[in-house]
């Protein structure tokens, strides 16, 4: 009988190991529920007070987005702005907007955000860095910095008067301190 209370013992402790590492190489962690991790970063100061605007055509993307729906901070950003040609990857109503809408923005925070796990394989771990933009009206979008340019062909789309002048924003700009 103690043998098979022994077997009946390590059975549940080895399924206990191999659940937890199957959640361990899913999420990369055993407590957190989201595949994903964020973080604030601090905006360069020749940013807080740029004035970004469209100077060709994008698109706002409005709804929530599954991909982000476990972050509480990136997931408070509904709108997101991207080049037009890579809006129908996205879901959510699209509307087209261009440097006629008259839209300012200002850059209020900038987000990070880093992929674990074994979901990582088929897009890297990142990070995913966003800017959290706030128009004259007081609406939010959120731009993948990523997006600001992606076959730097000519494709960029904003572009920011800072006190140093004016800037074309691009995946290489040094939007951090």
């Amino acid at each position: 009988m103690n043998k098979n209370i022994q077997k009946i013992v390590l059975a549940v402790v080895g399924i206990i190991i191999v659940a937890m590492a199957a959640r361990y190489s899913y999420y990369g962690s055993l407590v957190r529920s989201c595949i994903y991790t964020e973080e604030e970063k601090t905006i360069s100061p020749r940013f807080k007070d740029a004035k970004i605007r469209l100077f060709r055509q994008a698109a706002v993307i409005s709804g929530p987005s599954e991909e982000y729906a476990c972050l509480p901070l990136i997931n408070q950003f509904t709108n997101r702005i991207q080049e037009v040609q890579y809006a129908h990857h996205d879901k959510g109503d699209k509307t087209l907007i261009d440097e006629k809408s008259n839209l300012e923005f200002s850059i209020v925070r900038y987000i990070s955000v880093t992929k674990h796990g074994i979901t990582t394989i088929d897009s890297g771990k990142g990070p995913i860095d966003f800017l959290i933009l706030q128009d004259q009206l007081g609406k939010f979008y959120r731009v993948a910095v990523v997006s600001l340019g992606i076959n730097r062909d000519n494709d960029e789309y904003l572009k920011a008067s800072t006190s140093e002048g004016e800037e074309v924003l691009s995946p290489d700009t040094d939007f951090l301190e």
